[in-house]
């Protein structure tokens, strides 16, 4: 079955390779009938979903940091919640700060010599 938001590319430089037709030319009623998520987080989470092989508990774990995507992966915007509930942006969300109960017994005798 072709498909129909799919067609060789116009660029010489491609020789016919298969390009996506631009979003913006597609009717909303296209856009609606593949079943893509309307909220941009949520396709960032659906897209995290999807590179963590459908385990959630592996998008929540992620590491890859230098991945454009990786703030947004819990379906949230962490720099819409800072700028919200911070006034000094360079402060990080309590969540994000090291509480004295992380630190391990022997990190906490070293602090106690500092």
């Amino acid at each position: 079955m072709e498909n129909p938001y799919v067609r060789p590319s116009p660029i010489i430089a491609d020789r016919g390779e298969n390009i996506g037709v631009a979003p913006q030319n597609l009717s909303y009623q296209q856009l609606e009938a593949l079943g893509h998520p309307k909220n941009p987080l949520k396709a960032i989470r659906a897209h995290c979903v999807g590179c963590s092989n459908g385990v959630i508990s592996e998008v929540n774990k992620c590491h890859l940091t230098d991945c454009p995507l990786w703030p947004m992966r819990m379906g949230r915007n962490p720099f819409h919640a800072q700028s919200k509930h911070s006034q000094n942006k360079d402060e990080a969300p309590v969540a994000f700060k090291q509480s004295e109960a992380s630190e391990t017994p022997i990190e906490k005798d070293l602090n106690k010599h500092a």
